[in-house]
């Protein structure tokens, strides 16, 4: 089963992965969330700070950001700030993961929009469980707005081979 060059079922995995972003300044952590990542199926994508990412951006838009607080130059706070107030990014939900764990922290990364908080030293199987979770929220999110941009639930296929019968 080769098709251009890769086996068919390296082919249907990457159909199904999703892109997701990775920034941290850590070269350690950016390394055992892309393990993690790839271990689901999923493409990671690499930055080590919130401007490399903000780059990346402007070229791929992925399903998902796992976001490090305390970087140099730009931190995760002001980067969350910056993608939630354009339109083209803005629905990317963003995981914070960090050090940081006074409430103080935690309710300031929801307030400025993010979906999950986890903190260092994070739990393999608690990350792959959370991306999992937000990746079955965004999907549900997204069938539901394409439902309300066709103003009700689509047709089931029993009745619509019963009206192409009665059409034809």
């Amino acid at each position: 089963y080769r098709w251009l060059g890769e086996s068919f079922m390296d082919n249907v995995q990457s159909v199904n992965s999703k892109k997701i972003l990775i920034v941290d300044d850590v070269e350690t952590n950016r390394f055992v969330l892309r393990n993690i990542i790839s271990d689901m199926g999923n493409k990671p994508i690499l930055a080590e700070n919130g401007i490399q990412a903000l780059k990346i951006l402007e070229k791929v838009i992925p399903s998902l950001i796992l976001l490090d607080v305390a970087m140099p130059e730009m931190d995760g706070y002001e980067f969350c700030g910056i993608i939630k107030n354009k339109p083209e990014t803005r629905d990317i939900p963003i995981i914070f993961i960090s050090a940081f764990d006074e409430p103080e922290d935690i309710i300031k990364g929801f307030t400025l929009g993010g979906e999950d908080y986890i903190t260092k030293p994070f739990n393999i199987l608690e990350v792959k469980a959370r991306i999992k979770a937000i990746m079955r929220r965004v999907g549900t999110d997204k069938e539901e707005k394409e439902k309300a941009k066709l103003g009700k639930d689509p047709i089931p296929i029993s009745e619509f081979w019963d009206w192409w019968n009665k059409e034809r």
